[in-house]
């Protein structure tokens, strides 16, 4: 609610300096309307951002959620010898994330995030 109110005071300031640089075109007024453009293109990039970040921990919360940590796929990939015959139920976890999570949904923001689920 706070950022919304800032931002609705930046933009009648801008729109109030837009006017004011109309009326009396000078370098004042141009210098006081870019930077009020600037400043509200800042609390926007920074307002998508945040959403941006708190998509990627919720996704990266129901990733836990279907590939804990403590869970059998992981233990095995941890403990287990490659090599040595297993049973394929040890790798349910893993199963279920490869064919529930190649879509738009499951989709990180970050870069960085992407990266690593798309290749590890």
């Amino acid at each position: 609610m706070k950022s919304i109110v800032i931002k609705i005071i930046n933009l009648i300031a801008l729109l109030l300096s837009v006017a004011w640089l109309v009326k009396s075109p000078d370098w004042e007024p141009a210098v006081t309307s870019l930077g009020l453009l600037a400043a509200l293109i800042a609390q926007e990039l920074v307002t998508i951002s945040k959403a941006s970040s708190q998509r990627d921990r919720d996704l990266a919360k129901q990733f836990l959620e279907i590939f804990p940590s403590n869970g059998g796929s992981a233990d095995f990939l941890k403990n287990h010898d490659i090599g040595a015959p297993f049973h394929e139920s040890a790798l349910n976890d893993l199963n279920n994330f490869l064919e529930r999570w190649n879509n738009a949904e499951h989709e990180f923001n970050n870069k960085q995030l992407k990266k690593q689920k798309n290749h590890g």
